[in-house]
């Protein structure tokens, strides 16, 4: 009867004593899988902070982070983990993390053999772009030439094919005397020009076709020298104290058609360059004298000289211009 009685008491007192080993297990495994659970979260959180720094593209490092993680972390805490080698052990500067693009990823097998990173499409556009920009700029100019005016000029480029010009052409203003039709005149000429010009580089070559306009003051008076014998409309007779005043004006703006050509158009420094177009216009006439009334003289006879005195002058309904000269590229 006694050994039953202490059979029972022994089992009694074991089973809570087992009951507490159990509940300490339980604990212990909690806390290990907590600690394990925020120790991955540090470790991601502190491996993507590590990648920004060579990766300034978040998606992009969030992958990279992602793939040390598994060779780095869940990999030696798993079970059936080798134990990490002395490479792995050690912790890598940010220059040894870097993964480059398209290069075999030494490590864990398992992962894909290359690290295909692709280039988002707003990186895509911008490099596109870069390579418009450059591709399709052309370096401006500054010019200086001399033919029948001297020329001073600018251009700007809009594409490798097209360009955006202005100049200031001209000559100072000249006087002297001519003898037209048999009458002598004090001759006094104004030719000035602004132009602006857009200059179409045919498959972005040296030579160039332009079309623009000019602002002109492009003018030629003939005064009647007086005591000098005078011819108008063929009534000749001499004109004593008598004047003609004749003004020639170009119209003051004018259409421009030209071409032109040059050198190393693609390249920055010194070279030359060559241009000759038309300025289309007529000039208009407008008069003054007194000699109306005198010797037969009639107004129809003033404007039939004009006309042949213009046409002695200006046989064309256009001005021609030309320059040769250097240009500086930068």
């Amino acid at each position: 009867m006694s050994l039953q009685n202490n059979s029972k008491r022994s089992n009694s007192t074991c089973k809570p004593a087992f009951g507490v080993v159990a509940a300490l297990l339980l604990i212990a495994a909690f806390h290990a899988t907590t600690a394990f659970a925020e120790d991955a979260a540090a470790f991601r959180a502190r491996v993507i902070q590590e990648v920004l720094l060579e990766v300034p593209d978040l998606e992009m490092a969030k992958q990279i982070a992602e793939i040390r993680i598994k060779r780095e972390f869940l990999k030696p805490h798993s079970p059936a983990a080798k134990p990490a080698s002395k490479d792995e052990s050690v912790p890598k500067t940010p220059v040894e993390r870097r993964l480059p693009i398209k290069q075999p990823v030494q490590g864990n097998t398992e992962l894909p053999a290359t690290l295909d990173i692709k280039p988002t499409a707003k990186a895509n556009e911008s490099i596109s772009s870069d390579s418009n920009l450059q591709s399709s700029k052309r370096a401006n100019d500054v010019y200086v030439g001399v033919g029948n005016r001297v020329v001073v000029g600018y251009a700007y480029p809009i594409s490798t094919e097209f360009s955006l010009r202005t100049d200031l052409a001209g000559l100072p203003t000249s006087e002297g005397y001519k003898s037209i039709d048999g009458n002598q005149f004090a001759l006094t000429k104004n030719n000035t020009s602004l132009g602006a010009y857009l200059d179409w580089f045919p498959n972005g070559g040296d030579f160039r076709f332009s079309v623009g306009v000019n602002a002109n003051r492009i003018s030629t008076r003939l005064q009647s020298v007086q005591g000098t014998n005078a011819s108008i409309n063929g009534k000749t007779f001499n004109t004593g104290t008598e004047v003609l005043d004749i003004t020639y004006k170009f119209p003051q703006y004018t259409p421009y058609l030209g071409l032109g050509y040059q050198s190393a158009a693609s390249d920055d420094g010194w070279s030359v360059y060559a241009d000759l177009g038309l300025m289309f216009g007529k000039y208009d006439a407008h008069a003054r004298t007194s000699m109306v009334g005198l010797h037969a003289v009639t107004l129809a006879d003033v404007d039939a000289e004009l006309n042949t005195l213009r046409g002695s002058l200006f046989k064309r309904s256009y001005v021609p211009v030309g320059a040769v000269g250097i240009k500086y590229r930068y």
